[in-house]
C-alpha cells in the first residue's frame, strides 16, 4: 500500500485474486494494452487470430475483459468504494494480473449480485448485442431480425435480448444437414439456440432451399440483419431483407471474405450497410453512457432474461490446457481461468 499511497488522485487499487473470475475467450478475445489497470479477480484472454486496428506496444500485459473488486481507493475517488465490483471501461486493459492500480475513468461499476462469470464477460459480447439491437433500427414487438454466426456469444446474446423485446429471430449457423451425422450435430446446436429463445434456426446450406425459404417466409419480413461472417453468408442475409430501407450491420468477418452486396436489393430497396465496433462506441461515448449500458445489461442478467455465457472454469495451474481448449473452433464454451 505504500506504493499506492504515492499514486495520483482518482486511482483505485484492486486485487485480482482467487474468488472472482476473469474471462478467457478463444474466439473473440482481443490483444491487450501496456497499461496496467484493474480488473478481474481471475482473468485471462486468448490471442485472437484476426485483424484489429488497435495493437499494444510490446511488452504488454494480456487480458481484455474481467471483473475485479476495489481494495483501496484514493480519498478523492467518489465514484467507487472499497468492495465494489468493477469492469474495464476501455479495451485491452491488461487483466491478467493479481493486483493493479487504475484511474477511476478506466473502470465501470458492475453489480455484485449477478454471477461473477457474467460480470467478467459483460463488457464485450452482451454489450455488442445490446447496442446493435438499439442503435440501428427502432425495433418494436412483432419485428423480426436475421443473423449469422448465431451460436457465437454475441449471437446467443442477440437471441435472448431480442426475445425480451418481443422480436423474432432467424438464426443462421454453419454446417449442413446433408448426412445423418451432420444433421445430428446441427440439431444439437439448434436446440441449444431454441432453448435460449431462437425463433428459427437454419444451417447455411439450407438458407436458399425451398424449405428454408418457406420456413423464413412464415415470419414477418426481417428489418435488421447482423453479420459477423461475411462472404456469401452476408449475401444470404441481405437477400432476406425485403422491406425498403432495412439495415445490414457488420460486426465481424469470421470467413475473412468481403461483405457481399446484392445490387438489386441495394438499389431498389435502398439497403443500408453499417459497421459496429464496441471499442469505437466506448471511445465516442461518455462514461455515464457506458455505466448506464452496463447497468442495464446487468439488470437483464439479474432478471433471467440474459443467461451467463456457457463456460468452463480452469485453475491457473491448468492455464496451458485452458488456452488449448479456447483455441478449438466449435466447443461453444468460453474458458474462464481463476487465479
Amino acid at each position: 500500500w505504500a506504493r499506492f499511497s504515492a499514486v495520483d488522485s482518482k486511482h483505485v487499487c484492486m486485487p485480482l485474486g482467487t474468488t472472482l473470475a476473469a474471462f478467457f475467450n478463444g474466439s473473440t478475445a482481443h490483444r491487450s494494452s501496456t497499461a496496467p489497470r484493474e480488473l478481474t479477480r481471475g482473468g485471462i484472454c486468448a490471442h485472437h487470430p484476426g485483424v484489429y486496428p488497435k495493437r499494444p506496444a510490446l511488452p504488454a500485459i494480456g487480458g481484455n475483459e474481467g471483473v475485479g473488486r476495489v481494495a483501496h481507493a484514493h480519498g478523492s475517488v467518489l465514484e467507487l468504494s472499497v468492495g465494489d465490483w468493477v469492469v474495464p471501461a476501455v479495451s485491452s486493459s491488461g487483466t491478467w494480473c493479481t493486483h493493479t492500480v487504475a484511474h477511476v475513468d478506466n473502470l465501470l461499476p458492475v453489480s455484485s449480485d449477478i454471477p461473477v462469470e457474467a460480470a467478467a464477460t459483460i463488457t464485450v459480447n452482451p454489450c455488442t448485442a445490446y447496442r446493435m439491437l438499439r442503435d440501428f433500427v427502432p425495433l418494436k414487438p412483432g419485428d423480426c431480425l436475421i443473423q449469422n454466426g448465431s451460436n457465437s456469444a454475441v449471437g446467443q446474446a442477440v437471441i435472448q435480448l431480442a426475445q425480451a423485446m418481443g422480436v423474432s429471430t432467424i438464426n443462421i449457423i454453419r454446417g449442413s444437414t446433408a448426412s445423418e451425422d451432420a444433421r445430428a450435430s446441427f440439431e444439437t446446436r439448434a436446440k441449444q439456440l431454441r432453448d435460449l429463445g431462437a425463433t428459427i434456426v437454419l444451417c447455411e446450406d439450407d438458407v436458399n432451399t425451398m424449405s428454408g425459404r418457406d420456413i423464413v417466409g412464415a415470419l414477418p419480413v426481417p428489418v435488421l440483419a447482423l453479420n459477423c461472417v461475411g462472404g456469401r453468408s452476408s449475401l444470404n442475409l441481405a437477400k432476406a431483407l425485403k422491406r425498403p430501407q432495412s439495415v445490414v450491420v457488420t460486426y465481424g468477418g469470421m470467413s475473412k471474405r468481403p461483405v457481399m452486396v446484392p445490387t438489386g436489393k441495394l438499389i431498389f430497396n435502398d439497403l443500408s450497410y453499417r459497421g459496429f465496433w464496441m471499442t469505437r462506441w466506448n471511445e465516442t461515448h461518455a462514461r455515464e453512457d457506458r455505466v448506464r449500458m452496463v447497468q442495464e445489461v446487468a439488470a437483464l442478467v439479474r432478471s433471467g432474461a440474459l443467461e451467463t455465457v456457457a463456460h468452463r472454469t480452469w485453475d491457473i495451474d491448468d492455464a496451458v490446457d485452458a488456452v488449448a481448449a479456447a483455441m478449438q473452433p466449435t466447443t461453444g464454451l468460453k474458458e474462464i481461468l481463476k487465479f
